[in-house]
This record gives structure tokens, sequence and C-alpha cells, in this order.
């Protein structure tokens, strides 16, 4: 006679719970001192002055993606530091370091989103647009955090499928091949990535974000082209 079991063994329950402890990194891993420092630099340089206009979309896009990659290119340095210096410093260093980057961050980041809005006012009165206003700018913060969030757990999925990769090869073969395999075949895959769908999608992104930039008198330009006092 069929007995119909009343219990769900140990091992079956703590499956779920095991999934969730081997990616739960993704979201809950540290953010690098390294990678802030990269981040911080890239964000600044993204509010600087362009040469047309830039919508909230495509501003707030620029500075999320710029901080991301200056997180991966802080991360990067750090990671090569560590090898290369292999005293650890002291816990008292690593907390002032920590307070000098936080300052650093306020002082910086708000330095340069008023100059942001002041040049992007500038650019904006020049082509006869109007200036972007304290709502637009909120607006362009919380998309920069998203987009930054958004390629940061991107990054680190990517990361731990490369990982996962190389455990699934080493079962194969040496860990020297493993690595070199595992990761050209995803170097390889993101650049495919890269190349078929976010260059196409990028190109129409940015063109869909400068309409609104282009819609100005054409004389005005070429009158400021042959003035010799330049751009008044």
């Amino acid at each position: 006679m069929w007995r119909v079991p009343t219990s769900i063994s140990p091992k079956v329950a703590d499956e779920p719970r095991v999934k969730w402890r081997r990616t739960k990194w993704v979201f809950t891993r540290r953010l690098c001192f390294g990678g802030l420092a990269g981040a911080l630099v890239l964000l600044c340089l993204s509010v600087t002055p362009s040469l047309l206009p830039r919508e909230e979309l495509m501003q707030g896009v620029v500075t999320g993606a710029a901080a991301a990659i200056g997180y991966g290119l802080g991360s990067l340095l750090s990671s090569v530091l560590r090898m290369v210096i292999r005293r650890e410093p002291s816990r008292a260093v690593k907390r002032r370091a920590w307070w000098a980057l936080g300052g650093s961050a306020v002082v910086m980041v708000g330095l340069f989103l008023y100059l942001g809005v002041r040049w992007q006012r500038d650019l904006r009165t020049l082509m006869g647009m109007e200036p972007l206003g304290a709502i637009d700018w909120l607006v362009i913060v919380v998309i920069a955090a998203v987009v930054f969030l958004i390629l940061l757990v991107i990054a680190r999925i990517v990361r731990g499928a490369t990982r996962a990769l190389i455990r699934f090869g080493d079962r194969f073969w040496s860990h020297t091949v493993t690595v070199n395999i595992s990761v050209a075949v995803v170097a390889l895959l993101l650049l495919g990535f890269a190349q078929g769908v976010l260059f196409n999608g990028m190109i129409t992104f940015i063109n869909n974000a400068c309409l609104g930039t282009n819609q100005y008198d054409r004389r005005d330009v070429r009158s400021y082209a042959i003035s010799p006092y330049g751009l008044q």
C-alpha cells in the first residue's frame, strides 16, 4: 500500500536556502573602496559640458554608465594593488580612508552638480531651449542610480557565471586551461552581445534622445560660425 509522505527531507528543504547562499552575494556584497573612488571620478566627469544639451534620460544614463565603468576600473586597480602590496592596511587607516572618501564624495558631487547645472543652463539658453529645473535634475539622479545598480548587478552576474564555468571546467582540465577557456568564452559572448544588441540599441537611444536638441534654427549656427568673436 502506497503511503503519502507527510514531511519533506531536510536536504530537499534546504535546497532553496543553499541556492540563495550561492547567489545572494550578487546583491549583498559590499562595495569596494577602489571601485567607489573610480565611480566618483567618472561620475563627476560625466556632467562636464558637451557639444549639445542632454535631455534628462540621456544625462542620467550617461552618468550611471560612467559611474559603473569607473567602479569597474577602480576595482581592477584595487585588485592589482592587493596583488602587488601584500600588506593589509590597519583598521585605523581604513577607517580614515573611508571618511576621506565620504567627505570627498560630498564635496565633489555637490560641486560638479552645481557646475553641471550652470553649464547645461548656459548651453540650453544658447540653443534656445528651456533650462532644466530642480525636478529634472532629481530625475537625472534617480536614473543614474538605477542604471549604476543595474550595470553593477549585471557585472556581478557575469563574474559569478565565469566562476561557475571555471569550477565546471576544473573537472576535466587543469585550472590554468579552464580559466583561459572560460574567460575567452565569456568575453566572446559579451562582445557578440555588445555588437549585436547594445551597439544598435545605443545608437537608436542616442538618436531619439538628441531629437529635442536638434530643433533649433540652423541659421543661428551659420551666423555663429562666421562670427569673428565666436559664440556670443
